[in-house]
Parts: structure tokens; sequence; C-alpha cells
């Protein structure tokens, strides 16, 4: 199971670099908001579990 959870961890960051270089290859330096969505929806994500977890206890 924890060899899975590392094989997830691996292949997410692999895929990241991937588009990450397809982004940039594409878009220049204006593939930084690519990466800049992706942060403000995982802080959006965390935000809302943090107080759904808040709710519960």
């Amino acid at each position: 199971m924890r060899a899975l959870r590392y094989f997830v961890i691996i292949i997410s960051f692999v895929s990241g670099a991937f588009l990450g270089e397809l982004l940039t290859f594409n878009f220049g330096v204006r593939a930084i908001w690519g990466a800049a969505v992706v942060l403000a929806l995982t802080v959006v994500l965390f935000r809302v579990g943090e107080r759904r977890r808040l709710r519960k206890s």
C-alpha cells in the first residue's frame, strides 16, 4: 500500500513536469499562470476541507 502511494506521488511530479514543459514551450513566460491557477485551486480546496473538518468537531 505504501509503495502505491509513493508511485502516485512520483507519477504526479513527473506529469506535472511534463505539463509544465508543454505549457512553457507553447506559451513561454505566460505559462506561469497555469501554475498560479493550480496553486490557487489547491488553496481553495484546502480551505474548504478545513472548514468542513472544523464544523464536524
